[in-house]
């Protein structure tokens, strides 16, 4: 599906995901009936803002964490703390996003059932510095500025295609730190990644998100940039939800 720009509409992809449900419910697999609904829910989680399916990302997570909840789902313990991790950042709670995160990335060290440790560090960094981001205070710089260079230091070790996640961040962090011209220049950088990359799921929305975070950085000369505007003007992270395309 990553390889795709609109999932729901390829038959191929459907028709896996259907069959796979029908087998795990037939078997009643636990663990692939998480990881079904998990899917589902990437499926929808691109599109507009205005499609009254958008929310269906929520609800398929939220059945992928129930079934985990209930038990016999053990060995998917790092990815349901991704998702409890992901439903916060949709939900705007900060707080809750930063005390998920930060368990994500002590039980990739601790959990027996820890699996792809680099990838997964590469995502709860990401996931922290935006948690952070989502209610700036500058009291969180040096939490933000540790995620921000882990971030990057796993997605050089990964030698990812998606970059332009950490680009965007940087941009929004430079941007509370008044520093505009790299605010500007980081999220330059990241449309110039989107554009080339093979990750058509999410070029459209990304792109989106990021074109207009660029008209955020690049205020009328009357509209100010204090603190507080800076802190509630908007602007778009990665790990909300991704696309405002209308």
């Amino acid at each position: 599906r990553h390889q795709v720009s609109m999932p729901l509409e390829n038959k191929i992809i459907m028709d896996y995901l259907n069959k796979s449900s029908q087998i795990a419910d037939a078997i009643q697999d636990d663990v692939m009936q998480y990881v079904n609904y998990s899917d589902r829910g990437y499926l929808y989680y691109n599109l507009p803002l205005s499609d009254k399916n958008h929310v269906n990302t929520i609800l398929y997570w939220q059945k992928a964490c129930n079934i985990y909840e209930k038990g016999n789902a053990e060995a998917k313990y790092i990815n349901y703390l991704r998702k409890k991790t992901q439903l916060a950042l949709l939900a705007g709670d900060s707080k809750k996003a930063v005390q998920d995160a930060e368990k994500g990335l002590e039980e990739i060290v601790m959990s027996p059932y820890a699996y792809q440790q680099t990838f997964f560090k590469w995502w709860f960094y990401h996931a922290l510095a935006e948690a952070y981001l989502l209610c700036y205070k500058s009291e969180n710089a040096e939490d933000i500025e540790k995620s921000l260079e882990r971030a990057c230091f796993y997605s050089d070790l990964l030698e990812s295609n998606k970059k332009f996640y950490y680009l965007q961040l940087k941009a929004v962090y430079m941007y509370y730190l008044g520093r505009y011209d790299d605010a500007i220049e980081l999220n330059s950088e990241a449309i110039r990644l989107i554009e080339s990359s093979n990750y058509r799921l999410k070029i459209a929305s990304i792109k989106k998100q990021l074109i207009e975070n660029d008209a955020v950085f690049r205020p009328n000369p009357n509209l100010p940039r204090s603190v507080l505007e800076r802190s509630s003007n908007g602007l778009w992270l990665p790990g909300r939800i991704a696309s405002i395309i209308s």
